[in-house]
């Protein structure tokens, strides 16, 4: 997704802010929304398995089975769905939280069963009980591809509504 695409979606839906960092991804890595009938992996670093060791409420997830896009501003987090015939680009206003008022926790997943690729993981839970994961692959057939670098922003500009998840130190369910 194009930065300036982002831009333009934020001049729409939150009018005086600017972009700090964004983050598109799939809800899940390894297998499918739920988990439930997965043919994919089960790998305790998959998204959607850290997800359910978390117990949270699977009905509580915001957007379950589409790609969403994270964004920040220097005021809040806005998630996005996706739309765009030619290009990705935020489509509709999905959820946002003023800064401080959401959790984020990531990890890069490196150890799925995925043939040969990396996700960054994001896993956000908001005040209202509502939470989303983003799974972004960070490289493909073992070569980095460019959301490496949107992904290192966006952890980075978390601060401290973010932090880094051991996925090792999750008990089990």
């Amino acid at each position: 997704m194009k930065r300036e695409k982002v831009e333009a979606w934020i001049r729409e839906v939150a009018p005086g802010e600017s972009l700090v960092a964004f983050l598109v991804g799939g809800p899940v890595n390894g297998g499918v929304g739920d988990g439930t009938d997965s043919i994919g992996s089960d790998h305790p670093a998959d998204l959607h398995i850290q997800a359910q060791r978390l117990g949270w409420d699977p009905a509580r997830r915001i957007s379950p089975v589409a790609n969403l896009a994270a964004v920040l501003t220097e005021r809040q987090l806005l998630l996005a769905s996706i739309g765009g015939m030619w290009g990705a680009r935020p489509k509709d206003l999905l959820h946002a939280a003023p800064r401080g008022q959401f959790r984020a926790w990531w990890w890069i997943n490196d150890a799925s069963a995925a043939p040969a690729a990396t996700f960054a993981n994001v896993l956000v839970a908001f005040a209202d009980g509502s939470w989303a994961g983003l799974g972004a692959a960070t490289k493909l057939m073992g070569k980095t591809v460019a959301a490496a670098a949107e992904a290192e922003r966006f952890v980075e500009a978390l601060g401290p509504d973010g932090s880094m998840h051991d996925w090792r130190g999750t008990a089990s369910p």
